[in-house]
């Protein structure tokens, strides 16, 4: 394992969708792509009586006048800061800054805008996961072996296309991989193949979900469209979560990941998990009471245990964490020293001791950044300097093909 401390930080083309894939029986076994028609949609939707109808229109009613004046302070402090930008700090740079060294691009919520507006070519693809849920995937580039980079509570893959031409998805194009940025459920879109997003039955999931259906779903998908028997795996908070989750309930995915790869691990809680309150992607009530169980109870995981479940694990999956000094939402530290006890541990010839923690996993490279909070693992302005060369050194060592 090597371990690095990294000091102190100083028009969009026409979009294209391709068919979408079910899961096969067996949650992990690739099956074949088919085409979903969306105009079986209406005809699969939940019937409801009258009475039923009016109860959750009451409901929604509700929420929306408990909602609304605390919807109004927000767009009050919005459309001050706007009109306060527009007529003061805009101005002031336009007077400071030549127009040519000004960003020239709409901001607009297109995954493919962006990559189009660097060069990169990128197509959307649909999965659909067992429990119904149709998940949205950009693919950029169709080259090389295939890493899948998984987004944060409350964002969405255009996370990964935000860092101008220093995104981690353009870089890792650069390096020659075929880059797949995935959406969880209700991120990416609304669909399903029978509930509308009206239905309270359609936001019935929580942690648990994300890494037995969407995870292991997007990993599927990918090994089947490529034909590629392993992905690597690159999960932002959430995003590893979901990932530790599932290893943790399936560990018989361990055989479809050439590596995993965690920036800003959530498995344990930092100090500050009141940042689920103020951010913005639509999310389901259990997910967030399943945050602040695991967290709020025991500073763990939900669905993660202390210690080992028995399983045999015929080869391990290379783990690499990266995390900041100043994240206070995850304890990235913690993490790694649970980890580090069992490499301990194995070299004491004690591998099938309970006591381990996800024995599925080896620890082999640690970044340890100065003063990085929770996303600048994504976002940093220095992550060509940080955090890229580690995680082009992973997908570089990894077999993807054994």
């Amino acid at each position: 394992m090597w371990t690095t401390n990294i000091g102190s930080k100083d028009k969009p083309s026409n979009q294209k969708l391709l068919p979408s894939s079910p899961l096969s029986t067996s949650p992990l076994a690739p099956s074949s792509p088919y085409s979903y028609s969306y105009s079986s949609l209406n005809d699969k939707r939940i019937k409801r009586s009258a009475t039923e109808r009016l109860a959750i229109m009451s409901r929604t009613a509700l929420s929306l006048a408990l909602s609304c004046p605390l919807l109004l302070v927000l767009l009050t402090i919005s459309l001050y800061k706007t009109i306060h930008r527009a007529y003061f700090v805009e101005s002031a740079i336009d007077d400071d800054e030549p127009e040519e060294n000004q960003p020239k691009e709409d901001i607009i919520p297109d995954e493919i805008y962006y990559a189009s507006r660097w060069g990169y070519d990128s197509t959307l693809h649909q999965v659909v996961t067992k429990d119904g849920y149709i998940l949205s995937m950009y693919r950029v580039s169709k080259k090389g072996v295939n890493p899948i980079v998984v987004h944060g509570l409350f964002q969405c893959s255009g996370a990964f296309v935000l860092n101008e031409e220093q995104s981690l998805a353009f870089a890792l194009v650069d390096q020659g991989y075929d880059v797949w940025l995935g959406n969880n459920r209700s991120t990416g879109g609304l669909d399903h193949v029978s509930m509308s997003h009206k239905d309270p039955e359609y936001w019935n999931w929580g942690l648990k979900e994300l890494g037995i259906y969407d995870c292991v779903g997007m990993v599927n998908y990918v090994r089947q469209t490529t034909g590629q028997p392993k992905v690597g795996y690159i999960g932002h908070s959430q995003g590893n979560a979901q990932a530790f989750i599932a290893l943790s309930l399936q560990p018989e995915m361990s055989d479809c990941l050439s590596c995993f790869i965690a920036l800003a691990p959530a498995v344990y809680s930092g100090d500050l998990p009141k940042y689920f309150q103020f951010t913005p992607r639509p999310v389901s009530s259990q997910l967030i009471l399943d945050w602040m169980h695991g967290w709020g109870k025991r500073g763990l995981l939900l669905h993660i245990p202390d210690n080992s479940s028995e399983h045999n694990v015929s080869k391990k999956i290379p783990l690499a964490v990266f995390y900041g000094t100043a994240d206070y939402l995850v304890d990235g530290e913690k993490l790694v020293r649970k980890l580090q006890k069992n490499h301990k541990q194995a070299n004491l010839g004690k591998s099938t001791d309970p006591s381990i923690f996800l024995p599925m996993l080896e620890l082999v490279h640690v970044e340890r950044i100065d003063d990085y909070e929770h996303m600048d693992t994504i976002w940093g302005h220095d992550n060509h300097i940080t955090t890229y060369p580690g995680i082009f050194q992973m997908l570089a060592t990894a077999e993807w093909h054994v």
